[in-house]
């Protein structure tokens, strides 16, 4: 054989594991024998019948550029076959290592659902009767929460601290519901600003109480002042301090309605000149220290008020500010938020002719007075407050 040219011979068997992946039909698979493969792979090389022979067993190959071709042909075949291999490996193994992950997900879930529904018929046995107790279970004990529901346990107290609000607001006349809604504004007007009584109840219209000695000819008077000035209702009254534009402090009585601000004389609550429209009114301003005065801020040429809320000997200055603010907002559209600064600029001596340069007031802290003390000193004005 080797005399007739054929240097080179292989077993079919060999030959074909070698080079089966040159041959689409022959890879991935073959059906077939080894020799039928072989005859295969040579036709898809197209290597000519005069350079290559089929033994019984054996191939043949005559040139030596036929076996290279062979090689060559592997050798570009190789790199594509291995990262196919590892792709199908890559994604055995992806997919294995998901399937362990997705066993895990669902024992979780299912473990996760077990302790939710446990925690939610334990929460609703404790708290089945909260309509029923006399503080709709503010007292009552939450119980613990697994760890997968620490979120849903805030949200769950955030539920029933605003059920039970409801259902005490709920149990309050039309009246006690409006004073709790008008101390949740002054809660949030003062609160970590100015000191203010939470406690206190707000009554509103002081003057026309029987603590009032002068309480009569305040309700006559009233009635007097809606008759010709169109209002119909009081939200605020009381005595007050009044700095007048010479720095004097003046007694007045302060009623504030639906539309207007009156100041009037306290001895037969006669308006005093005429009322301030609340549509006027740009601001209000106090001091962070523990005093009572209220700066109303107005468009010019109405002048701006300088009160002293303190005259009662409570603290009735938010409440006063309180009121200010929400009907301001009914009849503006308005929201007006009181500015809470120690030195603040106001005017009080402006008239309809002539228009004249602020004034700056300086709240001063003073242990050593007992109650605040105003003072003009030039163009600016001083209050001494004492107990901070």
């Amino acid at each position: 054989v080797r005399r007739a040219g054929f240097a080179f011979r292989m077993e079919y068997e060999r030959f074909f594991r070698r080079y089966k992946m040159l041959a689409p039909q022959c890879w991935p698979e073959w059906r077939g024998g080894a020799r039928d493969g072989t005859a295969a792979l040579v036709a898809a090389l197209q290597i000519p019948a005069a350079k290559h022979q089929m033994g019984k067993t054996k191939l043949f190959l005559k040139d030596p550029q036929s076996l290279f071709a062979f090689e060559e042909a592997r050798n570009r075949a190789l790199p594509a076959l291995v990262a196919r291999m590892q792709g199908v490996y890559r994604g055995w193994k992806v997919r294995s290592q998901w399937r362990q992950r997705r066993a895990a997900i669902v024992l979780q879930l299912v473990w996760k659902t077990y302790r939710a529904r446990a925690y939610v018929a334990e929460l609703a046995q404790t708290f089945g009767n909260a309509a029923q107790l006399p503080d709709y279970g503010a007292n009552t004990q939450f119980p613990r929460p697994p760890m997968v529901l620490a979120n849903a346990h805030q949200k769950t107290t955030r539920v029933h601290q605003t059920w039970r609000a409801h259902m005490v607001v709920g149990a309050l006349s039309p009246g006690d519901q409006g004073v709790l809604r008008q101390k949740v504004l002054t809660y949030t007007l003062f609160n970590g600003r100015k000191a203010w009584d939470c406690a206190r109840q707000h009554l509103g219209d002081y003057l026309e109480s029987a603590a009032n000695p002068r309480s009569p000819q305040y309700k006559q008077a009233m009635a007097q002042l809606f008759a010709k000035y169109g209002d119909t209702s009081v939200a605020f009254s009381d005595n007050c301090v009044k700095v007048n534009p010479k720095g004097k402090a003046q007694l007045r009585a302060i009623t504030v309605t639906e539309r207007n601000l009156y100041k009037q004389n306290p001895k037969n609550y006669k308006v005093l000149k005429v009322g301030t429209s609340l549509a006027d009114v740009t601001g209000i301003s106090l001091s962070t220290l523990n005093d009572r005065f209220v700066v109303v801020h107005c468009k010019a040429p109405v002048r701006d008020l300088l009160l002293d809320l303190g005259e009662s000997g409570e603290e009735r200055a938010s409440e006063f500010v309180t009121v200010l603010v929400k009907n301001i907002q009914m009849i503006t559209g308005n929201s007006i938020a009181p500015a809470f600064n120690n030195t603040v600029s106001y005017n009080n001596t402006r008239t309809d002719k002539a228009d004249t340069q602020p004034r700056q007031l300086s709240f001063v802290a003073n242990a050593a007075v007992p109650k605040p003390v105003f003072k003009k000193q030039g163009a600016a004005d001083t209050i001494q407050v004492g107990g901070v």
